[in-house]
């Protein structure tokens, strides 16, 4: 989840979830050195059902005076690394919050995530969705794109840069801080670089992972 107040704990957390099923860890994302909260938290729950109730009844709901954000933390693996689904919204206007942007592109299909970007006056008019198929993303791009949104057209494409990592470079970009994104958004050239950057760490993970999985393929082979 994300857009925690800075002070939520995981006791409060506990306290808010629990109520949707037992639940397994919680664990609030902090500086290394300051343990100054980064905003967002990981809920684990024992039964995938239970996951589920708490993100269809607790989405948006408010903790400390802020709407919190739910997102899906893990799905089927192959989804993870198709990178589908991934679409960039321009041009909102500026009443329309997370939520409004939920329940206007829900419609469409099952949505993993979605952000508005913000900066201390309020909305950027930018915004990311995550939906969990292509099918939804297109869907959503062909209806919406120049449609009306509180007497405002907006624009939505999808996300082409480095298309295999997409979705997670998207679930990056979702967890960074709100002012670091918003200057990527704003400058093209720091939105490539930061997307380099995790291309790089993506790529030597999998190709550390693929070498590690080719040993053990030899080793049981041989034994």
């Amino acid at each position: 989840m994300g857009d925690l107040c800075s002070d939520v704990t995981e006791a409060m957390m506990y306290e808010k979830f629990s109520p949707a099923g037992p639940v397994l860890s919680i664990w609030a994302c902090r500086y290394t050195i300051t343990r100054r909260s980064l905003g967002y938290a990981y809920v684990n729950f024992q039964q995938p059902a239970d996951a589920e109730r708490a993100l269809d009844t607790m989405n948006f709901y408010v903790i400390k005076g802020k709407p919190i954000r739910i997102m899906w933390s893990q799905r089927d693996p192959s989804l993870r690394k198709s990178g589908v689904g991934n679409v960039f919204i321009k041009n909102l206007d500026n009443s329309i919050d997370d939520k409004a942007l939920y329940d206007t592109f829900s419609a469409f299909g099952n949505i993993m995530s979605c952000k508005v970007v913000c900066d201390e006056n309020g909305s950027k008019g930018y915004a990311f969705i995550h939906f969990e198929t292509q099918e939804a993303a297109d869907k959503a791009i062909e209806k919406m794109n120049g449609m009306l949104l509180n007497d405002r057209k907006i624009c939505g494409q999808i996300q082409t840069m480095h298309s295999n990592l997409a979705g997670k470079i998207t679930g990056m970009l979702l967890e960074i801080n709100s002012s670091e994104l918003l200057h990527m958004l704003e400058s093209p050239e720091s939105l490539c670089s930061k997307v380099e950057k995790a291309v790089a760490v993506l790529q030597a993970y999998h190709a550390k992972k693929e070498a590690a999985q080719k040993v053990d393929a030899v080793a049981a082979a041989t034994s």
